[in-house]
């Protein structure tokens, strides 16, 4: 039999979950991206608002194109806020005015440049936060 405080204890951690998915859970994941009419999207089935905030934008897009083999319209991305072997890394440059995302700074093997993109607050609804650095590799086939 449950005591006051397990139940209490349930009912927050079960709260605080839906409201900061990873902030109790795993800080690692892998993640979905697909491509659709163009538009890219991440596959995030506990996300329950509008459909557009899913989408990729600001050169996160442009990530997701040079990350994806030629033949598909999707890719996944093991993704950590935790440095691990073989990680590329995504550093926030600058937080948005209004608190709704920020840009990160990541390396271009193609043309050799360092390229800024901008994630939506989504990600700070997923972290509780805007992680200072993320860490991500593509996942094969």
């Amino acid at each position: 039999m449950q005591t006051f405080f397990q139940k209490v204890y349930r009912l927050l951690k079960s709260n605080v979950m839906k409201l900061f998915p990873a902030l109790l859970g795993e800080q690692s994941r892998e993640f979905r991206f697909y491509k659709q009419y163009d538009r890219w999207y991440v596959d995030l089935p506990e996300w329950k608002g509008p459909k557009w905030h899913l989408e990729m934008v600001d050169g996160a897009d442009d990530l997701l194109d040079l990350l994806k083999d030629d033949d598909k319209n999707d890719v996944v991305l093991y993704v950590s806020l935790e440095h691990f072997l073989g990680s590329s890394e995504l550093i926030k440059t600058i937080d948005d005015a209004q608190g709704d995302g920020a840009d990160y700074s990541y390396w271009n093997p193609i043309n050799k440049k360092i390229q800024i993109l901008w994630l939506c607050g989504v990600t700070s609804w997923y972290y509780g936060t805007m992680p200072e650095r993320i860490y991500y590799r593509k996942v094969l086939d």
